[in-house]
């Protein structure tokens, strides 16, 4: 069991529990070890995301020969993850070993003008491939001065987990034994990153309350407002009914430019970005469809290795997490984190083009405890939000209206963006290489349906005062 104490100085507002629930749940708090029922143990079973077959598939250490007539050279497109030589005779044997798990790409030529491009699989069983989690995925401690363990048992792999708490002074984590300790009364989240068998970055959720029981803590009423205050705006259902002619934040309110809010949600309100993020290297060029529009590769956003739900990751996260290469990211110091609340997009990616579902079925909600790092805090809109919220118009295929428009708070949201060819959604189109999308289409900007381009448009969930002034 690894463990990081403080791995990296955050900078976000933490979930916190008002006053008037703690008192209200006083006299549940002596009981809450004692009587809360037997939950079952959760498997969770990961899975291989590349859809590279078998024979391309090696594990680390391992080497795949492969016999190639009048083979002349060989390169890796990652050599940090799969090295390549040619042996044997006339050199015609191709090697590739595995040295840490990912996937590589391997290009090799032959002397008659041959060039063969293949995807390799690295496997490492030695990582975490299935984990249980127990007691619901939560901690509960009566009172602060106790400790216990986390509630994540490793099934197959060996636990190089690296657990972090979002708050040390409510709940911490020894780094001899790994048990957590309560610190102080207050709910707090400890977060588990791992890289899995495959090579695919993870991370747990964990829910720790001391002195507080979790089972009776209702979000709608209390958590998020500071310690002594009632809510105002309690959180609800996100819908239709909650787009809004939004605000523009400027960058000295976000620290990243502008931003233009969409949709509001009791004090929190769902803004997106108003111009695109540049997932690759800078270029000179400015032709910023051929640099910077991604192209499909799954369109799956409720799996981890997603590759936009892994771009807007990396824009969140880079940092942070010391993988900057030159591509653009959130600043440390951006004020943004400091209003920014987790949220439940990425469970909830809605479907694309069917009537009436796509309209309802997509919508995220604000959950009330802040952060300003982590991943799946920031999203991609989905279907329904677009069509709602932001868009000129949605496209049904199995309607016979066939386009319909949006609302006039939608429209004028979504003509306070910048570089309208084609924004990307979380939606999965329902033609495998298709993403929902926001795009133009026969000279139609704002369209509501799929594409396998577009730019990459993140979205937060905020709390409002964002808004306020910096005093």
């Amino acid at each position: 069991m690894k463990t990081i104490r403080k791995p990296r100085k955050m900078i976000f507002a933490l979930l916190s529990v008002t006053l008037a629930v703690l008192m209200s749940l006083t006299s549940l708090v002596a009981a809450i070890n004692g009587t809360r029922a037997a939950l079952e143990d959760k498997l969770v079973t990961l899975k291989c995301e590349s859809g590279i077959p078998p024979q391309y598939t090696i594990e680390v250490g391992q080497t795949d020969i492969t016999t190639v007539i009048n083979l002349n050279e060989a390169f890796s497109g990652d050599y940090s993850i799969a090295t390549v030589s040619n042996t044997g005779a006339a050199l015609n044997n191709l090697h590739v070993t595995g040295k840490k798990a990912g996937v590589a790409t391997i290009a090799y030529g032959t002397h008659n003008g041959v060039l063969t491009v293949t995807r390799y699989q690295v496997i490492d069983s030695a990582n975490i491939s299935s984990y249980f989690i127990k007691d619901g995925g939560t901690i509960q401690f009566s009172e602060p001065g106790s400790s216990k363990p986390l509630p994540v048992v490793i099934a197959t792999g060996t636990d190089n987990i690296k657990w972090i708490s979002l708050n040390d002074g409510i709940a911490s984590i020894d780094g001899n034994t790994g048990l957590v300790n309560a610190e102080k009364i207050g709910v707090t989240i400890l977060i588990g990153e791992f890289t899995d068998k495959w090579g695919v970055d993870r991370d747990v959720h964990i829910l720790v309350g001391v002195g507080v029981s979790l089972e009776g803590l209702d979000c709608n009423t209390g958590c998020g407002n500071k310690p002594g205050d009632e809510p105002e705006n309690p959180i609800t259902t996100t819908g239709p009914g909650s787009v809004v002619d939004g605000r523009t934040l400027d960058d000295s309110q976000t620290g990243d430019g502008q931003w233009v809010e969409v949709a509001r949600n009791g004090d929190y309100s769902l803004i997106i970005r108003k111009d695109f993020v540049k997932c690759y290297a800078e270029q000179d060029n400015t032709d910023y469809w051929t640099w910077y529009a991604l192209t499909v590769s799954d369109n799956n956003y409720s799996d981890p290795g997603n590759f936009l739900r892994k771009e807007i990751n990396y824009w969140f996260n880079a940092a942070y997490n010391g993988s900057i290469n030159g591509r653009q990211y959130l600043a440390k110091d951006a004020r943004l984190r400091d209003y920014t609340v987790m949220n439940d997009a990425y469970s909830v990616t809605g479907t694309s083009g069917i009537y009436p579902n796509s309209i309802t079925d997509g919508f995220s909600r604000p959950l009330s405890y802040r952060t300003g790092v982590g991943n799946d805090v920031a999203f991609a809109l989905s279907w329904s939000e677009a069509a709602n919220f932001c868009s000129m118009t949605a496209r049904y295929r199995d309607d016979p209206s066939y386009h319909i428009d949006s609302g006039p708070l939608a429209i004028a949201n979504y003509e306070k963006l910048n570089n309208l060819k084609a924004i990307f959604l979380r939606t999965g189109g329902d033609i495998q290489g298709m993403m929902g999308t926001i795009h133009e289409e026969s000279g139609l900007y704002g369209e509501v349906f799929q594409n396998n381009k577009a730019f990459v448009h993140p979205a937060l969930w905020v709390h409002q005062d964002i808004f306020k002034s910096q005093g």
